[in-house]
């Protein structure tokens, strides 16, 4: 399967060197590495071609086949009895890979893992990702891998992962004994090494003031009494920022099992920790009167970071009613702004904007004003010049937040107050999304405003309601019911939305007038008769029966009266109560058209629902509730017309 050669490789014949002739082939015989060799010489193809010669390499090489069927080769050793034994033991390799006893990720995992990370961040590049997200991403991964002391992917654990998170957590909850000490370090490494922690520690703790000089000598003694009275049982690292390692973590474990360098995803099950139960630097919005001191405060103030109070004011009151963030408001110019136009508007381009979109916001007409008003002040803004310049000659931001710090001390307002918040230059953005839900613009549209991908961010992190606001919404609900007042009778009836309007009313086809079974009950008085008496008010005379309930029995004629008897009067239909249910009965049964019958406040909802009748009305069910009252019939051109369809079979 695997066989060893050494390749050869044409040069030129080395000056003195001797030809001789070896079984007829002309041999250039020559000096390599202080041995004589012999290689023959290649014939040129024209005379004035140099003369060359066929070298031999001095390593061997082995190839061979692999399990997937393609031909490889590997470079071997010196020693050809060595490079035999490396071909028996690729041979032996690529049976077992065949058998499937082979980890077909061997070869990834003895890399040095920042081969790894070097090729996910250039993955990272390649997705169009801003480079801040890139370089805070690849900088937590390799933070975490010099803090677990991972060589290789194949050392890559979750524990060890969690072990050292928790450690930052609470990293000086429980501080070990030192004993002083009277050495000094002259780099960041060699205090590291002496506490027993990161590089990153150590400039972590620069940053919140312990006594360390870059490029100086530095007291230990100083650095262990530091870390003793100022962080002895108070955690360094926030859950918010535990949970961007961990997710920076896992994207790479995930990027592992994606490119096939890992079977599985060693941090899979590492999990994301509550951010509500430690809020670090938690924002408020400010109100009105606020943010109008605010303003006051910065117009006459002195230039902090570059620019001057108005430049300022100006960019509060942008941050403020446009929401937009410090990065976007670098990015405006005078291009950006269309303050002529209905509405007028400024845009952000897409590779300044967060969501990576290009948005444009409505302007309010006071903000046009005052920004027409500082503009008039501002002819030195040319083309594509930037209205803020929020970044230094060397490319850094400045600090927004100092500004803001300042000028709200100068407006005797606090940058932290009792609760807690911030009132940062962020902030500006919680104040914009808040006035928007004080003004009561829907939630959808505040998050179209705000740009943002959930509504739940809108709702729950950027809106902040006061407790004028609250007691406003409150007040807005209507007055309680005034025990005093009378209250309506129980007898009184309930409007069913019907009053005073023509009630159309249907017959079974079959019938042709009331059937007259028993005495008429009290509640039954006072209807009007339908049928050929409907021309007077009479009250009944008898009321309609069916086994125990109440049914009527309508009647349907041409011209809207009854058929005469040859005797002169009217002839009555018997009815059968063996007949109610069969099949012929709900044959001639009407159906529902999907109109409710005026109840006038009965409670019973057994109204026979008909077609359109000009003789006949609604007539009670014989309930006694039912029974207290009823519609009158009333003629309409809808009843006429119905009328004339009698007797027509019904279109399927």
């Amino acid at each position: 399967m695997a066989h060893v050669f050494k390749p050869t490789y044409t040069k030129l014949v080395p000056q003195g060197a001797q030809v001789v002739v070896r079984n007829g082939q002309r041999m250039a015989r020559f000096k390599r590495r202080g041995r004589f060799i012999e290689a023959p010489i290649v014939q040129p193809k024209s005379p004035d071609d140099p003369v060359t010669c066929r070298v031999e390499s001095e390593t061997w090489h082995i190839r061979y086949k692999t399990a997937a069927g393609k031909w490889a080769s590997e470079k071997g050793f010196t020693d050809e009895q060595a490079t035999h034994r490396r071909a028996l033991e690729i041979e032996q390799g690529i049976r077992a890979e065949l058998r499937g006893d082979v980890d077909p990720y061997a070869v990834e995992k003895k890399r040095p893992i920042g081969e790894h990370v070097a090729d996910f961040v250039q993955d990272l590049l390649r997705k169009n990702n801003t480079a801040q997200y890139v370089r805070d991403t690849g900088r937590n991964i390799e933070r975490i891998i010099e803090a677990c002391q991972f060589q290789t992917i194949a050392d890559l654990n979750r524990t060890r992962v969690e072990e050292w998170l928790e450690r930052e957590r609470h990293c000086g909850a429980d501080l070990p004994d030192e004993a002083p000490t009277n050495k000094a370090a002259r780099s960041y490494q060699e205090i590291a090494l002496h506490f027993g922690v990161t590089v990153h520690a150590v400039t972590l703790w620069r940053k919140q003031g312990a006594p360390i000089r870059a490029r100086e000598k530095n007291a230990l003694e100083a650095v262990r009494k530091w870390r003793r009275d100022r962080m002895a049982g108070c955690a360094t690292m926030s859950i918010q920022t535990r949970n961007h390692y961990v997710t920076a973590i896992k994207q790479f474990g995930r990027w592992l099992v994606r490119e096939r360098r890992l079977r599985d995803n060693p941090f899979a099950f590492l999990s994301l920790q509550d951010t509500k139960t430690d809020r670090r630097h938690d924002r408020r919005a400010l109100s009105i009167e606020e943010f109008g001191r605010l303003i006051d405060a910065a117009s006459g103030g002195p230039t902090i970071e570059g620019l001057t109070g108005p430049d300022r004011a100006m960019l509060y009151v942008l941050a403020g009613w446009t929401g937009y963030r410090r990065k976007e408001l670098a990015s405006l110019t005078l291009r950006s702004f269309d303050l002529d136009a209905s509405p007028p508007s400024v845009t952000i381009e897409a590779c300044y904007s967060k969501n990576r979109r290009r948005d444009s916001c409505p302007l309010h007409r006071v903000v046009v004003d005052r920004l027409k008003t500082w503009l008039a002040g501002k002819p030195e803004l040319q083309g594509d010049a930037p209205l803020f310049r929020l970044r230094t000659a060397r490319g850094h931001w400045r600090k927004t937040s100092m500004m803001m710090r300042l000028d709200l001390s100068r407006a005797g307002l606090p940058y932290r107050d009792e609760d807690g918040l911030y009132a940062d230059f962020h902030a500006n953005r919680h104040t914009f999304i808040s006035n928007l839900a004080r003004a009561g613009v829907p939630l959808i549209m505040a998050q179209k405003l705000a740009r943002h991908s959930d509504p739940k961010l809108t709702a729950n992190v950027y809106t902040h309601l006061q407790l004028s606001d609250k007691a406003a919404a409150i007040d807005s609900l209507p007055a309680l019911p005034d025990s005093t007042a009378p209250r309506q009778s129980e007898g009184a009836l309930r409007a069913t939305g019907t009053d005073d309007q023509p009630i159309p009313t249907v017959a079974p086809p079959d019938h042709r007038e009331p059937v007259a079974l028993g005495p008429v009950s009290d509640g039954a008085r006072g209807l009007r008769i339908c049928g050929p008496e409907a021309g007077r008010d009479k009250s009944l005379d008898t009321a309609l029966t069916w086994n125990g309930h109440s049914q009527a029995q309508n009647t349907l004629r041409r011209g809207g009266e009854t058929p005469p008897r040859k005797d002169g009067g009217h002839k009555a239909q018997d009815v059968k109560p063996e007949g109610l249910g069969t099949r012929r009965h709900d044959q001639t049964q009407a159906r529902a058209t999907g109109i409710e019958p005026a109840t006038t406040g009965c409670p019973c909802t057994c109204s026979t629902r008909t077609r359109a009748s000009p003789t006949l009305g609604s007539v009670p069910c014989g309930i006694k509730s039912c029974m207290r009252s009823a519609a009158t019939a009333r003629s309409s051109p809808t009843a006429r017309t119905a009328a004339g369809t009698r007797g027509r079979p019904r279109a399927s």
